[in-house]
């Protein structure tokens, strides 16, 4: 398969868009639930990337995220001693959201 000469910028941005989404989901579920790593990562993929990926893709993401570590192990690795932390991450990238929403609305 040839690929193409040049790399779309729109879909590049739509792209981190969707990431985005799914980042301010995942951490926002992380800080206000007790649900499990897995379990906040699932909810997030199934809501924000699953609509735009194929079945194929979303079969193998879903299985992949069975293998996430534990929900202290994860925080503790980003260093996350409070959830004050993660809300400021959360905000951050809730402005990068946005701001991307405006290029692609």
């Amino acid at each position: 398969r040839k690929l193409p000469s040049y790399i779309s910028s729109a879909r590049t941005i739509v792209r981190l868009w969707w990431f985005a989404q799914y980042i301010c989901l995942f951490l926002t579920t992380l800080r206000q639930t007790n649900s499990s790593l897995v379990d906040c990562a699932k909810d997030a993929y199934v809501t924000t990337l699953e609509p735009h990926h194929s079945w194929g893709l979303a079969f193998v993401t879903k299985i992949a995220i069975h293998t996430c570590c534990t929900r202290n192990f994860f925080l503790e690795q980003m260093g996350v001693t409070s959830f004050q932390k993660t809300k400021v991450l959360t905000d951050n990238f809730k402005i990068v959201r946005d701001k991307l929403e405006s290029f692609c609305l």
